[in-house]
């Protein structure tokens, strides 16, 4: 008896395999190492609420930001070189570039507000896929040291597909 009866349904799988590869290579390179993580930066991203509004304004300034990054090689540079931050550095690093603080601004939010949101969010979604690809206990909280908070939780499962976007547009992981 063959594993799978069709190509079709061979290629079908080994898409979805690579698929799955391609997400997880993805969000690793996205997730800072946990020992960037002070009590205070915890503490803040345990607490911190996501909310559609924050969410819809950050998607829009990851586009805009994007789109600076594209007319301006220096900035594309400088975010490349950047090293994984803390939160404050990260809010610092946006805040001292003028055309990242400016597209941030022009989409309605603080620095702040826009890096917790990101952060928060594709934290969140990272910690529930390594979730449902089986990651045991102690994998989890090696990689993931903060517990998202349940409204966290919930919110991602519920804007699962505009987390997915904030995420391809890729910009937000250069900063932290």
């Amino acid at each position: 008896m063959e594993v799978f009866p069709s190509k079709k349904v061979f290629g079908c799988a080994l898409l979805l395999v690579l698929a799955q590869l391609a997400v997880s290579v993805a969000l690793a390179q996205v997730m800072p190492p946990p020992r960037m993580y002070s009590a205070e930066d915890r503490a803040t991203l345990q607490n911190y609420k996501l909310t559609e509004d924050h969410l819809a304004k950050a998607i829009t300034a990851e586009k805009q930001i994007k789109a600076a990054m594209a007319q301006d090689p220096t900035l594309e540079r400088s975010m490349r070189q950047t090293p994984q931050l803390s939160l404050a550095a990260s809010i610092h690093h946006i805040d001292s570039h003028a055309k990242l603080s400016e597209a941030v601004r022009n989409a309605g939010l603080n620095s702040r507000d826009f890096v917790l949101t990101t952060h928060c969010a594709i934290y969140t979604f990272s910690e529930l896929d390594a979730k449902s690809r089986g990651a045991t206990k102690e994998a989890l909280a090696r990689q993931f040291p903060i517990s998202s908070s349940a409204q966290q939780i919930a919110f991602v499962q519920a804007h699962k597909s505009q987390i997915e976007e904030l995420m391809h547009l890729g910009t937000a992981r250069r900063v932290f």
